[in-house]
This record gives structure tokens, sequence and C-alpha cells, in this order.
């Protein structure tokens, strides 16, 4: 298992946003992450008329890293930003693709959880917990798990996707499409450093 050390990176103030539009999934390589993407203002808990919990959100993914900021890092023009809405009411997805113009194929996928709509969802965990339980199982496949330290309050990488958490968020960021592993994982890392700047 490797350690990657990184300077410590603080959570800053508020995001300005960058539009996200919808448009139909492009395939990709690489663990897929399925995200909703329907918003309230109130960070406060709501339940609807069913008595089921309606999640609220404070960070839209498409936020934490801009489409010009995307493209810079992805090294082409881009398409429209991709947004899902569905599976999973605890988090927010936005996914970055290279346009066939650009003479490039690579994307970057951002997930980000909020700690209130794990604990009031289908997960029932804290966001901390449910981190914990993810990293301490994928500990046990060394091969695809590398420590990172100095990046929000824990952080590591598997398969190629970059987690950290810094309560009460969590983020994901996968960058796909670079010739080789190693520049994949550190745009990854850029990428999540900038992420958690933006988190309120």
């Amino acid at each position: 298992m490797k350690k990657y050390l990184l300077p410590f990176t603080s959570a800053a103030v508020l995001i300005l946003g960058a539009g996200c539009s919808t448009a139909p999934a492009p395939s990709a390589p690489g663990e897929p992450l399925s995200e909703p993407s329907p918003s309230v203002e109130s960070s406060a808990d709501v339940v609807n008329d069913t008595g089921d919990y309606t999640p609220v959100y404070t960070v839209e993914a498409c936020d934490l890293i801009t489409a010009d900021e995307a493209s810079v890092i992805l090294g082409g023009e881009l398409i429209p930003a991709y947004t899902e809405e569905g599976s999973d009411p605890a988090k927010k997805y936005c996914r970055y693709v290279t346009s066939q113009e650009s003479g490039v194929s690579r994307l970057m996928e951002i997930s980000v959880y909020e700690d209130v709509n794990m604990r009031n969802s289908l997960y029932e965990w804290p966001l901390d917990e449910y981190f914990s339980r993810f990293k301490t199982g994928h500990m046990t496949q060394p091969e695809q798990y590398d420590e990172l330290q100095g990046l929000g309050e824990d952080a590591y990488l598997w398969s190629g996707t970059v987690r950290v958490l810094n309560m009460p968020y969590m983020i994901w960021i996968a960058v796909r499409g670079f010739s080789d592993e190693a520049t994949n994982m550190n745009e990854g890392i850029k990428a999540a450093k900038k992420a958690l700047e933006r988190l309120p």
C-alpha cells in the first residue's frame, strides 16, 4: 500500500456556480457513479406527504469543478456537462466528457454526499461511518487501494477514484482517459483539492 503526502487543504466559503445541462449519459470506463440532482433551497430536513425523506442539497457537484476548469484538466473542449437523477438520494453527480472535436477521449466524474441525506435516506448512517465502512472494505484489496494523507479529514484512492471525507461532506472524483494511471490519479487529486476549497 502506497501513501501519498499532500499539503493540507482547508475548506473555504461559498461556490460560484457553473450551470449543468442534462444530456444522455455517455458510456465510460471505470467505476460508475450514479447520482440524483433534485435541489431545494433549505438545509433543514424535509419530509414529503408520504412520510418518505426528501433530500436537501447545499452543494451542486458541477459547482465544485467548473466546466472551464474541467476542460483545462482534461486537455480538451467539453460536451455539455451531464447530471443524473434517480438512483441515490444521498448524492449529487456531475460528469464532464471531452468532445470528439477535441481530439482526446477523457472524462471526469464528481460525486458529493451530504451527511443530512445519508442519515435520513435509505442508508440511515452518519456520513463518517459510511466512509469508514467503505474504506475498511477497500483496504482488503491492496492492489486497488492507496492511502492519501493531508487531503480533507480522511482520504484514500481506490480503483482510480479519489474519495475524501470532509464532514459534513464526502467527495468522490475520478479522472479517466490519460495514457497512464499515475496521471489520472494526480489530476483527480488536484481536482479534489480544488473541490474541497469550494465546500461551504
